[in-house]
């Protein structure tokens, strides 16, 4: 994945080790992914040592663009929010014997030889589960251009529509 989302598990001085990234547009780009035009988000990566293992939290700070549902114009996602998860160095033997959360975090097994760790997948992950499945302006915010034929009178004039099958409920069978 990208080499830039990587932490070492080895050979660190000091915990717990802290380290800032920053996630743009290209990240989304290099998974394929259209949903997000752009972003500009500060992660904040805290690996903690604890036995059998490390701690990680994952803090993200900043803005998604996205397209707005209502209008198709460009819109800005706010986004704050933290994911914990504990990282256990298991071999395959020891792997039926794992639970699968532990204190509410997630469990990511880890290979016993394993020098670093690639966030990428689960930033990708975390960021893309932070969308909600309909993403809006806030009411008024919307392009009025596009909006003009999203209202229940012709003209432009009057109340949004809830759905876009508000106006079935006037054809006459």
């Amino acid at each position: 994945m990208t080499p830039e989302l990587q932490i070492p598990l080895t050979g660190l001085k000091t915990y717990p080790e802290t380290t800032q990234f920053t996630v743009s547009g290209d990240f989304f780009e290099s998974f394929g992914q259209g949903e997000v035009l752009g972003s500009d988000v500060c992660l904040t990566v805290s690996l903690d040592k604890e036995p059998g293992g490390f701690s990680l939290e994952l803090d993200f700070e900043g803005k998604l663009t996205l397209r707005c549902d209502r209008c198709m114009e460009e819109m800005d996602w706010p986004l704050s929010f933290s994911a914990q998860y504990a990282l256990r160095r298991t071999s395959d033997k020891e792997f039926e014997d794992v639970e699968e959360t532990e204190d509410g975090r997630e469990i990511i097994l880890l290979e016993p030889s394993d020098k670093f760790f690639d966030l990428s997948q689960l930033v990708y992950d975390e960021l893309c589960l932070s969308i909600p499945i309909r993403h809006t302006h806030p009411d008024g915010k919307c392009n009025p251009e596009s909006t003009k034929y999203l209202t229940d009178k012709p003209g432009g004039e009057g109340e949004m529509m809830d759905t876009p099958f508000a106006g079935l409920k006037d054809l006459k069978l």
